[in-house]
C-alpha cells in the first residue's frame, strides 16, 4: 500500500515512516482537534490509540485541542460503520465534536 503514495525507488522503511503516509510520525503540534472512530478488532486499533495519545499529550503541551478516541467492541476496520443504527450513532457523535470544538 505505502508505493501507491510514494515511488517504487523510495526505501521501504522510510516510507512507512513518513508523515504524510502516518499521522503517528507527524509533528503533533499542528494536528487539529480530532476524533477517531476505530473497531476494537481493527488491526489498526493499536495505531489509533497511540495516535490519539500522542494528540491528547500535544493538547496537554499547546492548549486545548482535543482529542477523542471511539472504540467499537466486536467492530473491525471494515465493520465500524455498517448498518443504519451505527452510521447514525457516528454522525451524532462527530455533529457533538464538531458543535463543542
Amino acid at each position: 500500500m505505502p508505493r501507491m503514495y510514494f515511488g517504487p525507488g523510495d526505501d521501504m522503511f522510510q516510507m512507512l515512516k513518513h508523515p504524510l503516509l502516518s499521522p503517528l510520525f507527524a509533528d503533533p503540534r499542528q494536528f487539529p482537534p480530532v476524533q477517531i472512530h476505530v473497531g476494537e478488532d481493527d488491526v489498526l486499533a493499536d495505531d489509533a490509540a497511540e495516535y490519539a495519545a500522542q494528540a491528547r499529550a500535544r493538547a496537554r503541551a499547546c492548549g486545548p485541542q482535543p482529542a477523542e478516541l471511539l472504540t467499537y467492541p466486536g467492530k473491525n476496520h471494515y465493520t465500524v460503520s455498517r448498518g443504519k443504527t451505527q452510521l447514525d450513532k457516528i454522525y451524532s457523535s462527530m455533529r457533538r465534536f464538531i458543535a463543542e470544538n
